[in-house]
This record gives structure tokens, sequence and C-alpha cells, in this order.
């Protein structure tokens, strides 16, 4: 993860002010958080069973993720994983 936020290009569209600038999103009724800085995107699912777990519009490329699952991407996240995109 550190690799991957060193390797990120920051987009032309991204002024220095913005990079600084972390969005974070939740439902905590719902058991879901997102964190988005500078084009990385880390999706958290706490529950326990599989969800959908809404992200910020855009292009994003799943790049990891904390389970085992041999399939990429998926349209619900399994239950009590992290999801890592770049993108935006």
């Amino acid at each position: 993860l550190i690799q991957l936020r060193a390797d990120k290009v920051i987009h032309p569209r991204e002024s220095a002010e913005d990079s600084v600038k972390a969005v974070v999103t939740f439902n905590a009724r719902a058991g879901w958080l997102n964190f988005c800085h500078n084009g990385v995107l880390a999706a958290f699912n706490f529950r326990d069973e599989p969800q959908h777990v809404p992200i910020p519009e855009g292009e994003w490329n799943l790049v990891l993720r904390s389970d085992s699952a041999a399939t990429l991407p998926t349209e619900a996240m399994p239950g009590e994983t992290t999801f890592i995109y770049i993108g935006g």
C-alpha cells in the first residue's frame, strides 16, 4: 500500500491544495466507510455480510483487496473487507 501511494501520480486536475485534502464518507448504520485521498480510495465494509459499498463517481480500478478471493472485481464487498482503488 505504501508503494502504491508512492507510485501514484497527481492528476492534472488536482492542485497541490487538493492533494492534501482527504474526503471521508460513511454510513455508520450500514457499516461502511470510504477514505479518498489524491486518487487513492480505500473502501471498508465493517459488516459481517457482503454488501454494496458506494464509491465516488469516476473511473476506479480495484488494485488491492483484503480477502483472498481470486476474482476481481466484485459487485458486493464481502463482509469485513477492505478494497483499495486507484483512479478518480
